[in-house]
């Protein structure tokens, strides 16, 4: 889950993990394109946040890829200026 969502300044990526796991968080643009390199965390299990900053882009809608032992959920952020 991301919020908030539209965002300005920064989103925070909420997740919950059952156990010990590899994260990585990814946000590309409409092309595909990495906007926000790759984050990789390794992380026990339980709930963590990740932020990202998001003031410096253009205003438009951006996919926020997060994946977990090789799964992926995508979603989808609005940035707002």
């Amino acid at each position: 889950r991301a919020f908030p969502n539209p965002a300005r300044r920064d989103i925070a990526v909420r997740y919950r993990l059952r156990g010990d796991a590899e994260v990585e968080c990814e946000l590309l643009d409409l092309r595909g394109r990495s906007v926000r390199g790759r984050i990789c965390q390794s992380r026990s299990a339980g709930e963590h946040v990740i932020r990202l900053e998001v003031a410096d882009l253009p205003s438009g809608i951006y996919s926020l890829r997060v994946t977990v032992a090789g799964r992926s959920r995508v979603g989808r952020i609005a940035v707002i200026r």
